[in-house]
């Protein structure tokens, strides 16, 4: 894993998830370990080390809250399980809220790819490593996450993969409801953007009223608070987790 921050994730039983989500959303185990292997046999595990390594070299300090700037990525084991799921379920439009340095986009525009089908719009309000911001531009509660000067958001994702994403700058609770009212209907959505119980219950509802039947929505950090957890039981469905942090709620 790739974490170098105090939110580093913890890791995974990889064996007990793979027999949870044989059991409830993959054929059998050995669909999941086909895709698992699959992405181990491209070369994007590399290319996201060399980034992460360049991002450690190059980017330290503090914000302005006091925290060490951190690369606030996936992990390597929940990316994996991330690309499985979508090369799966295979979605003609994805969502994700939160983008930073792009870990999490590069996993899943791995899996269109791979699909050969589907793009994805990810909407990210960034904020960049030394540069002083007004006070109450970001959730009181973010910690440490940033991009390094004079980059993008998604800044590691290969230029190979681009070509079906859509970047949008901009608070969620102020692009969301404008991007489901251009795409009427998504299959994918994953939440990785401000933790606060408000903004994450925003997401819940906003996003499952536009997810078509089957479809899947994934919250990150989901430990942060129980927004996530609550949306679940109100709709009466069950969350198969991936870790402690990660969890999917299938429509």
């Amino acid at each position: 894993m790739v974490k170098n921050s105090k939110t580093e994730k913890k890791s995974l039983a990889t064996e007990r998830i793979d027999f949870n989500l044989s059991r409830d959303y993959f054929t059998d185990e050995q669909e999941l370990l086909r895709y698992k292997k699959e992405f181990y046999q491209s070369n994007l595990r590399e290319q996201l080390k060399e980034k992460a390594e360049e991002f450690s070299q190059k980017v330290r300090g503090k914000t302005q809250r006091g925290y060490d700037f951190e690369l606030a990525d996936l992990g390597f084991e929940q990316g994996i399980y991330l690309y499985s799921i979508l090369r799966k379920l295979k979605p003609e439009v994805a969502v994700e809220t939160g983008v930073c340095n792009g870990f999490s986009s590069a996993f899943i525009l791995l899996a269109l790819e791979k699909n050969h089908f589907g793009k994805l719009y990810s909407l990210d309000w960034p904020e960049v490593a030394g540069v002083t911001y007004e006070e109450e531009r970001f959730w009181r509660g973010k910690r440490g996450a940033v991009i390094p000067p004079n980059q993008e958001p998604g800044w590691v994702i290969p230029v190979e993969l681009k070509s079906r994403w859509e970047l949008i700058l901009g608070r969620t609770q102020d692009k969301l409801p404008e991007l489901y009212a251009e795409l009427n209907q998504i299959d994918f959505f994953l939440h990785d953007s401000e933790h606060s119980y408000e903004c994450m219950w925003f997401e819940c509802n906003c996003s499952y009223e536009v997810l078509r039947s089957s479809g899947i929505m994934m919250f990150d950090d989901i430990s942060w608070n129980c927004a996530f957890q609550n949306f679940a039981q109100k709709k009466n469905k069950k969350i198969f987790y991936i870790g402690e942090d990660l969890g999917f709620l299938i429509k």
